[in-house]
C-alpha cells in the first residue's frame, strides 16, 4: 500500500434489525442491535435452521482508491481469524458480503457482559483481575503465535461471561505479521485504535506494529482494572491509587507501559505469568536474611504450572449503564 492509498469510511448510520433481515439469506434472523462503534455495529441474530444465537457484526461501508482492494484483504483476514480455535477468543462461524456490499462477520454470542461496563461499575475485586489476567495473556498470546497481532486490546472489546470466562472480541483491527501472509485489514501507516489505550508506536507513521502494542495495551487494561482509571501523562503506580493492591502490580505495569516497547516484555505470555505469580503467592512474606553457613545453588521459580484462580462468581456483580466507550481514531 503506498502512502497516496486511501481508506474512506462512508457516514455510517447502523440500520435497524428489520432492515437488515434478508440480507443475509432466508435463514437467519436479525433480533436486535447490542452495540456498535467506528468499526461497524453488532447485531443479537438467530439462525434459524440449527435455532442458534449468534452475534453479526456488520462492517460500514468502505470506498476502495488507488486500487486498494479492501475486499481480498477483508476475505483474507476474515479466513485467518476463523482459524483461531481458542477458548478465550470469540469463535467467527461464518463471513462474507451481501448483494449490496455490505462486509459483515457471524461470531459466536457471548452471554455476559464486556469489561468497560464492569470496571466502571466499581465491583471488581484483585481475584478477578489475578483470573482474567493470565487468560486474556494466554488468549493473546495464541493469537501471536498464529502470526496475528490484535491492535485494539480494551475493555470494551473483552468480554466476561457469567461463568467468568474471557472471551476476546472484535479483532476488526488485526494486522497479520510478516510470513503469514499480506499485510491485512490494517496496514502499519494506518493509525487506527482507541487513543488511551494505543502503543506510542502505533501514532507513527510507517511505524511497524508488532505484538507488544498488544503488551501495552493489556498494561492500560491491568492498570484500569485495579484503579479504575486510565494511565494519563505522569501517572502513580497502582499500589497509591488504590488502599491494598499489591506493590508487586506496580513493577508489572511499569514494564508492560514502557515507550520504549523493547523494554517492555517480549511476550505477553510473560505479563500473565508475573500476574499468576501474585496469585500463587497472594501477600508477600518479608524476606529473611541470607544463612551465611552453607553455599547452596540458586533454585529457578516459574509460574507457568500455577493454577488460575476461582473469581467471585459473575451473578453477583450488578452492571449500570455508563457511558459509551471512547471512538476510535
Amino acid at each position: 500500500m503506498s502512502e497516496n492509498d486511501t481508506l474512506t469510511p462512508a457516514a455510517f448510520v447502523p440500520l435497524a434489525p428489520t432492515e437488515l433481515n434478508g440480507k443475509f439469506g432466508p435463514h437467519l434472523e436479525v433480533l436486535d442491535l447490542i452495540g456498535q462503534g467506528g468499526m461497524g455495529a453488532v447485531y443479537k441474530a438467530r439462525q434459524i435452521r440449527l435455532n442458534r444465537i449468534v452475534a453479526l457484526k456488520v462492517l460500514p461501508r468502505l470506498e476502495k482508491r488507488d486500487g486498494w482492494d479492501f475486499h481480498e484483504r477483508f476475505q483474507m483476514e476474515a479466513r485467518a481469524m476463523a482459524k483461531l480455535d481458542h477458548p478465550g477468543i470469540v469463535t467467527i462461524h461464518d463471513f462474507g458480503e451481501t448483494e449490496d456490499n455490505m462486509l459483515y462477520f457471524m461470531m459466536e454470542y457471548v452471554d455476559g457482559e464486556d469489561l468497560h461496563r464492569l470496571i466502571h461499575d466499581g465491583q471488581l475485586s484483585v481475584e478477578h483481575v489475578l483470573s482474567w489476567i493470565p487468560q486474556l495473556a494466554d488468549a493473546l498470546e495464541y493469537a501471536h503465535q498464529k502470526g496475528l497481532v490484535h491492535r485494539d486490546v480494551k475493555p470494551a472489546n473483552l468480554m466476561i461471561t457469567y461463568e467468568g470466562h474471557v472471551k476476546i472480541t472484535d479483532f476488526g483491527l488485526v494486522k497479520m505479521r510478516p510470513g503469514r501472509g499480506r499485510a491485512g485489514l490494517t496496514e502499519a501507516s494506518l493509525s487506527v485504535g482507541t487513543p488511551c489505550y494505543l502503543a506510542p508506536e502505533a501514532f507513527e507513521s510507517g511505524a511497524d506494529v508488532d505484538s507488544r502494542a498488544d503488551v501495552y495495551s493489556l498494561g492500560v487494561v491491568l492498570y484500569e482494572m485495579l484503579t479504575g482509571m486510565v494511565p494519563r501523562g505522569a501517572w502513580l503506580p497502582p499500589s497509591q491509587c488504590r488502599i491494598g493492591i499489591d506493590p508487586r502490580f506496580d513493577a508489572i505495569v511499569y514494564r508492560a507501559l514502557q515507550t520504549n516497547r523493547d523494554a517492555r516484555y517480549p511476550r505477553i505470555a510473560d505479563l500473565g505469568a508475573e500476574v499468576m505469580a501474585i496469585a500463587a503467592e497472594p501477600q508477600a512474606k518479608p524476606r529473611r536474611k541470607p544463612v551465611a553457613t552453607a553455599k547452596t545453588e540458586p533454585v529457578a521459580l516459574t509460574a507457568t504450572l500455577v493454577p488460575q484462580p476461582t473469581p467471585p462468581p459473575m451473578k453477583a456483580v450488578v452492571v449500570r449503564a455508563v457511558d459509551p466507550d471512547p471512538k476510535k481514531v
